[in-house]
């Protein structure tokens, strides 16, 4: 994979278009990720495709983790096939994956995340998703939410700090699973700890 790192400073105006990432993860319990970014400002990701990420720890195909980025722009990417062999309340792989930091003034236009394990899009953040599909997913097609976890670090932690999603123009269909209680299920899109949600001019259907 791809690994942009904070170091001690933010990452300004990084830009990475039209790559092909794949391939399978080593055996072990880290985390395998197609594209890894941590603590950037400015930074545009577009036609890329993401895929077949086979391992037997979590596989993320996008992931923004630890650090704070701010003004991220992802047009044309599609991630696939993050798989790491669990059943769906075990997996975390997801196709976009925000988490562990603090994230703001994201927008993603024309991207697609199905066929993983677990999420479409795994969202802790201010986040804008535009003429976007996320289908066939085991988990959520979309989810937000915000965390207060106080074993990890503070700068790390946003103390349940308000986050919010829009969707617009968007298709998410045959995401999630049966779950006997429908609080541990994963549908289309699912909002939790009092995250916003804002939602037009897109289809929902057919999702658990």
């Amino acid at each position: 994979g791809y690994y942009v790192s904070d170091g001690t400073v933010i990452n300004y105006g990084l830009e990475l278009h039209n790559c092909d990432i794949t391939g399978n993860g080593e055996a072990g319990t880290s985390p395998v990720y197609g594209l890894r970014v941590r603590g950037v400002q400015d930074f545009v990701l577009t036609n890329c495709t993401i895929h077949d990420i086979i391992t037997n720890a979590d596989s993320v195909g996008v992931g923004f983790r630890d650090g704070n980025s701010t003004n991220v722009w992802i047009e044309n990417v599609e991630v696939y096939n993050m798989y790491d062999g669990e059943a769906p309340q075990n997996s975390d792989s997801d196709g976009f994956f925000l988490n562990y930091g603090k994230y703001t003034n994201f927008t993603m236009i024309n991207t697609s995340s199905h066929d993983n394990s677990e999420d479409g899009y795994d969202l802790t953040g201010d986040v804008t998703i535009i003429n976007s599909k996320s289908y066939n997913n085991h988990g959520a097609g979309i989810k937000i939410w915000r965390r207060n976890n106080p074993t990890i670090p503070s700068y790390l932690n946003d103390n349940f700090h308000p986050r919010f999603l829009t969707v617009i123009n968007s298709i998410i269909y045959n995401n999630g699973y049966y779950a006997p209680d429908p609080s541990d299920s994963n549908p289309g899109i699912k909002v939790s700890y009092g995250a916003g949600l804002n939602v037009s001019n897109s289809v929902i259907f057919n999702n658990y």
